[in-house]
């Protein structure tokens, strides 16, 4: 132990400038968060927002000079040589990340919160914006930890241990997201107003930033910190099985690579295919082929060039088919139950219901919109307009019909039937069905029924 403290000092006095900045850009970012807060001042809280940026960056520099023997042979022989297992050697570094870095960002979060909760003029819900301002730095700090761990034991060039932080950062924050919202909202008709299930939302750099209930915010901060601390613990097996042998390679693990290559391409294919799927695929083959001469050994062979053009023609053929099984499926079930996934809160104080056929003529010209207005009073009650949306969400699910337009027109960027239903919740919340021409005429009883009005001078009306 008194051997593990003394290089865990000499650590930190080697890093004492990293860390000096680091502990300043920190400490600034929050309190200027914190001010911008309290005092309704947007730019503090944009400077504060830029320097914990820079201080998440210098994060990735500090793990990179921590673990410096995975990058460099002629460090990686003398720490080697040092009378110190594996392990020791492992629950050094964490020592010195966690009293050099990660304490630090503690103390300077506790002292905000103190400042802040003293601070009588605030209101509740300033009090839960500066907690939540204060605590979500801390969970991307030991996200940038951890996946910055994750890539100095996977990598064994300086190089490659940065730009793969950065880069694994972007993948595992936006894949989730990305992948739900391509491949279940899109397919099931949501494009606003979707609730994104927790899953989709518990790991990566934006997701923490979403509009959630205290208590789904406090989860998300607790399941982010847990999984972050589950990948440096993870991330011990692979710093044992590390092979010294593989310090100056790329990459010293071959899963490793491939998992990379495979969320590279899958996350630029998705954000691609929405315009176009050929230019996403050739946009995908022009990064994945520059991504695998970047960290491939100097010497490739023709055998490992076909495997590497095979494996990306099958994760292209694995892209396709779980994009054709949303489609197929309406997002996977979500389209047949939407309002599962419904953001109740999104809804304003109006829906609307539009019906069109596809070259967007209006079904019946009469009666083009029909709309639902809720009176915006100290008395509006919002459950009943959600109350509303869901008896129409039910009724649309039970009666309108799969997409007629083919796979290929989906995947080049049409999402509309012959003849559609559109439901809108003023800004925040939109859906579009395809629905049979026959119970068009149905849909529009139903929707007089149930209070909407043809014009929107008559739809502000109180609920029946």
């Amino acid at each position: 132990m008194n051997r593990t403290l003394k290089t865990v000092r000499a650590n930190l006095i080697l890093q004492k400038k990293l860390f000096i900045i680091h502990s300043i850009l920190s400490a600034v970012g929050l309190g200027m968060t914190v001010l911008g807060i309290l005092a309704d001042i947007s730019p503090f809280i944009g400077i504060g927002c830029l320097l914990f940026a820079i201080a998440y960056f210098m994060s990735v520099l500090a793990v990179k000079n921590t673990f410096c023997d995975m990058s460099d042979s002629r460090l990686c022989d003398m720490i080697q040589s040092l009378p110190m297992s594996a392990k020791q050697r492992y629950v050094t570094k964490l020592f010195t990340l966690l009293l050099g870095y990660i304490l630090p960002f503690c103390f300077s979060t506790l002292i905000c919160l103190i400042v802040a909760i003293l601070e009588s003029s605030i209101g509740d819900d300033e009090t839960a914006q500066i907690t939540a301002s204060l605590f979500l730095p801390f969970v991307l700090e030991l996200f940038a930890v951890s996946v910055a761990i994750l890539s100095n034991t996977c990598c064994g060039r300086s190089a490659e241990c940065v730009y793969f932080s950065v880069i694994l950062a972007g993948l595992f924050s936006a894949a989730p997201k990305l992948f739900f919202k391509n491949n279940i909202a899109r397919p099931s008709g949501i494009t606003r107003g979707l609730k994104l299930p927790s899953i989709f939302t518990c790991w990566g750099v934006p997701n923490v930033f979403d509009d959630l209930s205290n208590f789904d915010l406090v989860m998300n901060i607790v399941v982010n910190m847990l999984i972050s601390c589950l990948v440096i613990f993870l991330c011990w097996f692979l710093y044992k099985k590390r092979d010294a042998k593989t310090v100056g390679h790329a990459i010293a693990f071959d899963l490793f690579k491939y998992i990379v290559l495979f969320m590279c391409t899958a996350v630029i294919f998705e954000w691609g295919a929405m315009g176009s799927a050929m230019a996403a695929i050739l946009v995908a083959a022009i990064f994945y082929t520059i991504i695998s001469i970047v960290i491939s050994r100097k010497n490739r062979s023709m055998r490992g060039f076909i495997f590497s053009l095979g494996f990306f023609a099958a994760t292209i053929a694995f892209l396709f088919a779980f994009k054709y099984a949303g489609y197929v499926s309406e997002g996977f079930g979500v389209g047949r139950n939407s309002f599962i996934f419904t953001d109740t809160s999104n809804i304003g104080g109006r829906i609307s219901v539009t019906l069109y056929s596809k070259n967007g003529d209006y079904y019946n010209e009469s009666t083009p919109y029909y709309y639902y207005f809720h009176l915006q009073d100290e008395n509006a009650q919002q459950n009943e307009l959600n109350k509303k949306m869901k008896t129409l969400c039910e009724y649309l699910d039970k009666n309108h019909i799969p997409s007629d337009i083919s796979f290929f027109d989906y995947l080049n960027g049409d999402d509309y039937g012959r003849y559609n239903v559109s439901v809108s919740a003023d800004w925040r919340y939109n859906r579009t069905l395809t629905f049979p021409a026959d119970k068009m005429s149905q849909l529009a009883s139903f929707l007089e029924e149930q209070g909407f009005s043809e014009k929107e001078s008559d739809s502000l009306l109180t609920f029946p």
